[in-house]
């Protein structure tokens, strides 16, 4: 017996859900615009707020749900771009925070260059 999608088996969950994920994803985003560096931190990560790490987790957690069980192949495509869109803002939360390049020992020397070169084009 193959699984086939017919139009009246739509799930009523997952248009919701994907929703939901892209509103808690552009709010965690907002948090961590809204909260800057403040000066020298130790940690990026820790020094971020939890509300931040719980939306983009969610976000994240909905995507992956709705992934792995929508057959229909739109909902699963634009599950796979939350997740990618949760995971970029992850690592996007140096620029999205305010920090900036300081000088060649830096963590975030790549940003920096990647700055110089494009700059210089």
């Amino acid at each position: 017996m193959t699984a086939s999608v017919k139009e009246g088996d739509r799930r009523v969950w997952e248009r919701p859900l994907l929703i939901v994920g892209f509103l808690s994803l552009a709010g965690a985003i907002m948090v961590a615009y809204n909260n800057p560096t403040t000066g020298y931190e130790l940690s990026m990560y820790t020094a971020t707020p939890i509300a931040v790490w719980a939306a983009v987790g969610a976000a994240l957690i909905m995507a992956l749900c709705v992934a792995f069980v929508s057959p229909i192949s739109s909902y699963r495509f634009l599950a796979l771009v939350l997740a990618a869109c949760s995971v970029f803002a992850v690592i996007s939360l140096p620029l999205i925070r305010g920090y900036y390049f300081y000088g060649t020992a830096d963590p975030l020397t790549h940003i920096g260059l990647a700055k110089t070169s494009h700059a210089e084009n």
